[in-house]
Formats: C-alpha cells, sequence, structure tokens
C-alpha cells in the first residue's frame, strides 16, 4: 500500500483494491502526489452511486458502466480542436504525402484516435484530412474506455473553451453555431466512427472494429497513467497495429515508444514521433542502431583497422574492399538467409495455396520445402509443414521464424519457450528467444535467453550485439560498453564485406560501425552524449 499523503486521511481497504482495479484492468496507476485527489474521486463516485465504499470496490467487479465512470473520474479529460498543432502539421507535411506518394490503389489512409475522450482529437484528424483533398478517402476510428466520454463525441457539440484556439473564420467553416453551442457539420461527423476499447483488454476486440493495417495512430496523453506493464502491452498494440512504415504520434510526457518496440524515432521540427521499422529488427539494428537507441543517426564511420579514408568521402563502400566473388557472396547470402531472425510485423501470407501442401517425407524434405515457402513470404505454409518436425532443430529454427512472420512475436515467443526444453544446447534457439524477448520489451528475460546463448558460443558478434542493446536500454552501462567491446574485438580481424552469421545478409563492416558509434557514445561524459 502507497504511503499516506501528508494532509490526507489513511487509504482503506476498499481504497487499495480498487486502485488494484484500476491498474489490472486498465494499466491505470497514479503518483504518490495525487493519490489524495485520487481517494476522494472514488469516495465521491460511490456515494453517487449509492454503494458504501466496500459495496462500491465489489460492484465494480462486475458492473462495467460502473468502472468506465470511475475510470473517467480519475482521468483527466482535457482535450480542445488541434491540441499541440505542430503534431498535426507533422501529419499534414509527412504523413499524407507519403500516403499520397503510395497511390490511391492501396486504399484510404487508415487512422486510429486512441484515447479519444470527447473526440476533439478525432475530428481534428477528420477536418486535416478533408483540407488536404482526402475526403472519402480515408478511414478513421476513435476509442476511448470511457462510454460518457464517447456519447458526447457522437453528439459533436462543443462549448467555446473546446474551439479556444480557433479563430472565427475556422468555426464557421466547420460548424454550426446554436446558442452558445458549436455544432460539428455532418460531413466530419459521419466520417469518424467510435469504439468503446480497452487498450490493455482484449486484443480481439481492435480486429472487430477493424483495426489493422493503420496508417496512423495518435495516442496522447493516455500512456502516463499506464504501469510499465501497461504501456509495454499498448505499445506493442501498437506496433502491431500499425503497417510497416505507419506513424505512431504520442504526447510529450509519454514514454518514448521505442522503449518498448521496434521504431524508428523521428526527430524534426515538428517534434518527437514514431515509425514502425520496415525493414527486419536485426538488419535495421545492424544500419541504424545509434538513431534506433538513441534518436540520432550513425555520423560518418570509423575507419577498419588497417584502413584509412578521406574527410569528407561520403562513399563508405570505397574504404571496405571486397574481397570476395560474387559466387562467394551467393553462397554466403544462401546459407545465411537460412539463420536469419524473423522479421517484426507478421506479413500476409495471401500466395500460399494450402491447398497445395502435399505432406513430405523426410526431415530433409520438410526442411527444403518449407525453406523455400519462408523465402517466398508464405510463412503460414511453412509453419504448416514444419509443425510435425519440431524434434529436428533446424526445422524447430525455420518453424519459430515463420510464426514470427506468421502469427507475430508473442505467439512465437510462447512456441519457442516450450521448445527450448528440447533443445537446450541450441545457441541458435537461445538467440532467437533473446530477440523475441527483445522485440517485447522483455528485457531482463531477453538478458537471460542471450547470456545461455553466448555460454554455448561466445564467438558469435551478432548476439553480443544484441545483449548490448538490452543492456543498453537497462541503463547498464558498464555491460554495454563492455559487450560493444567484444562486438569490435571480434569484428576487427575479419574481412570487412563478409556476410555476418545471425545477421541477416548484413556484412561485418556495418556491425563494426555501428558498435563503435555506440561504444563512443557510451564512452562520452554523462549529459555530453552526442
Amino acid at each position: 500500500m502507497s504511503a499516506t499523503p501528508p494532509g490526507n486521511k489513511a487509504p482503506t481497504l476498499s481504497h487499495q483494491t480498487i486502485l488494484d482495479l484500476l491498474r489490472t484492468r486498465a494499466g491505470l496507476i497514479f503518483p504518490d502526489t495525487r493519490l489524495g485527489e485520487i481517494h476522494r474521486a472514488i469516495e465521491k463516485a460511490a456515494v453517487n452511486a449509492q454503494f458504501s465504499l466496500p459495496q462500491y470496490a465489489q460492484n465494480l467487479t462486475i458492473d462495467d458502466a460502473c468502472f468506465d465512470d470511475l475510470c473517467n473520474e480519475v482521468t483527466i479529460s482535457e482535450s480542445y480542436f488541434f491540441r499541440d498543432p505542430k503534431q498535426f502539421e507533422f501529419v499534414k507535411h509527412r504523413v499524407i504525402p507519403e500516403y499520397l506518394a503510395q497511390g490511391l490503389q492501396h486504399g484510404p489512409l487508415q487512422a486510429w484516435s486512441a484515447g479519444c475522450s470527447t473526440g476533439e482529437e478525432a475530428y481534428s484528424l477528420a477536418i486535416l484530412f478533408d483540407q488536404e483533398g482526402l475526403s472519402s478517402s480515408f478511414r478513421l476510428t476513435a476509442s476511448d474506455i470511457c462510454k460518457k466520454s464517447l456519447a458526447a463525441a457522437a453528439q459533436a457539440h462543443y462549448n467555446p473553451w473546446s474551439l479556444r484556439t480557433a479563430d472565427q473564420s475556422f468555426c464557421q467553416a466547420h460548424f454550426d453555431q446554436i446558442e452558445s453551442k458549436y455544432r460539428l457539420k455532418d460531413r466530419y461527423k459521419e466520417s469518424v466512427k467510435f469504439a468503446h476499447l480497452n487498450l490493455v483488454g482484449d486484443q480481439s476486440h481492435f480486429k472487430h472494429h477493424h483495426l489493422a493495417n493503420l496508417d496512423l495512430i495518435f495516442c496522447r496523453n493516455v500512456l502516463i497513467y499506464f504501469d510499465t506493464a501497461a504501456i509495454q502491452k499498448a505499445i506493442q498494440v501498437f506496433h502491431n497495429l500499425l503497417k510497416p512504415g505507419g506513424y505512431l504520434v504520442l504526447g510529450p510526457s509519454d514514454p518514448a515508444a521505442s522503449q518498448y518496440a521496434n521504431f524508428d524515432v523521428i526527430v524534426c521540427d515538428y517534434g518527437v514521433f514514431y515509425k514502425k521499422v520496415e525493414k527486419n529488427p536485426v538488419t535495421e539494428m545492424l544500419t541504424s542502431a545509434a538513431r534506433l537507441l538513441t534518436g540520432h543517426p550513425l555520423s560518418s564511420p570509423p575507419p577498419w583497422p588497417g584502413h584509412g579514408h578521406k574527410d569528407g568521402d561520403k562513399d563508405n563502400d570505397k574504404n571496405y574492399p571486397s574481397r570476395h566473388s560474387k559466387e562467394d557472396e551467393g553462397k554466403n547470402r544462401q546459407q545465411h538467409n537460412k539463420t536469419a531472425a524473423p522479421a517484426a510485423s507478421a506479413r500476409s501470407a495471401s500466395s500460399t495455396n494450402l491447398s497445395s501442401v502435399s505432406p513430405p517425407k523426410t526431415d530433409a524434405e520438410i526442411l527444403e520445402m518449407a525453406q523455400s515457402a519462408y523465402d517466398q513470404g508464405q510463412y503460414e505454409k511453412a509453419s504448416i509443414l514444419t509443425a510435425g518436425s519440431l524434434d529436428n532443430e533446424k526445422i524447430a529454427i525455420l518453424h519459430i521464424k515463420a510464426q514470427a512472420n506468421f502469427k507475430g512475436t508473442e505467439t512465437a515467443e510462447k512456441i519457442l519457450s516450450k521448445l527450448i526444453l528440447k533443445h537446450t544446447n541450441s545457441f541458435h534457439l537461445q538467440y532467437l528467444h533473446g530477440h523475441l524477448r527483445l522485440d517485447l520489451g522483455q528485457l531482463d528475460l531477453a538478458l537471460t535467453a542471450l547470456k545461455r546463448c553466448l555460454f554455448l558460443d561466445s564467438r558469435v558478434a551478432m548476439a553480443h550485439f544484441t545483449m548490448a542493446l538490452v543492456q543498453k536500454r537497462l541503463s547498464d552501462r558498464i555491460g554495454a560498453q563492455r559487450s560493444f567491446r567484444n562486438v569490435i574485438e571480434l569484428c576487427k580481424d575479419r574481412p570487412p564485406d563478409e556476410l555476418l552469421p545471425f545477421g541477416d545478409g548484413e556484412r561485418v563492416k556495418i556491425l563494426f560501425i555501428a558498435a563503435t558509434t555506440e561504444l563512443g557514445a557510451l564512452s562520452a561524459p554523462e549529459g555530453r552524449e552526442q
């Protein structure tokens, strides 16, 4: 139980029961400085519902409407049209042009306003999309945990305070004034679909509301109420529902999404935004490690040991002459395609013809057919082919990668947790386990898996690099420095153009550059990292 703030009565067991319910069902937590206020809000809600506090605590477990009302009481629903205008400028100048560049044949722009309160944010997006010529070429869903807020949003009647930053011409163009209220014009009102959703609730509800393959998610000033587990779950939901290259917009006080899922950090004049990584997570970490983890792009690469480079030379490849023929590269790439880490997002297996899957007779045939399906992006087919032969380590590895692409990281990790018991000495499965847990934000568990794989083989640079990423996120500065140094030592005497084991087609030089850059940033005096 939290300490009692000065000047407040000691909380009762019922207070704590209700706070625990808010945390487990909605992910809501409150700092000690607000507990007195929250206790009073709970007591007021109990009186309004005509219950004693113990009765109210019991009723919250069975009455969803009562629980929704309480969530509304204890959170701050402060919203107005085009709040934080620079974020809408980002949508105007970055998100919409990228969508239009794809061509309208890709379907309408898909957007979600999560935690929409009384609708101002969602309708601001609808107005912006219309102003930018999308009109009927967008699909916008808005959701909230509070049904009262959603009912008010659906009415779309606002007082002047909700339009406090708008001029008269804006109000006249988009609203009809009725006495002291402003009613949103029907063309905007009808363009938004509202849904009652809990961000940390049953994920099947998101599919019911057709939330998938999204171009844009707004979720501002919601995660500040969540505990770490709820933040992780919500951000993983956002990551799963965004299309590769889709954008997540959070509030300035919200936690960084890149700490919990594989997002690029976009820092620009409009603020900080998150873009779902379009590449395989291993490849992305190799080519953009500093940008992913610190928000800064890689600077000019350090020279390879024994190879100088001219100042201002932008063509880094000329600093690393190839030591392999094209034939050698082809053989290496074929080998490393078989050990690539799983992709960050599940891709559709629309090209898979399941009726054509005839049962192979031997493990060698299974592996050949499943690998062919996997290489063609037919992840469902690869999963089916490999599912019955998981005692074979190579088949088990391919099954996990197919599951990660087809069903998602969480499903693949659950399967792998059981397979590890069969293949305790498999370096590759332990390495994949570390990667999957890193992708899920389970940093301590990821570290454990990576330590196990390095115990089995300490010579794999990619494993040391992945461990360094985990240690850095865990704020283990010394451990991360040590791991990045291990990477550099393992890379410096190897041909720079050699393909990396477990590197998904990337070369030694890229890992060397990433590790050296990261080590330099970590070695700088605190507060002076570049």
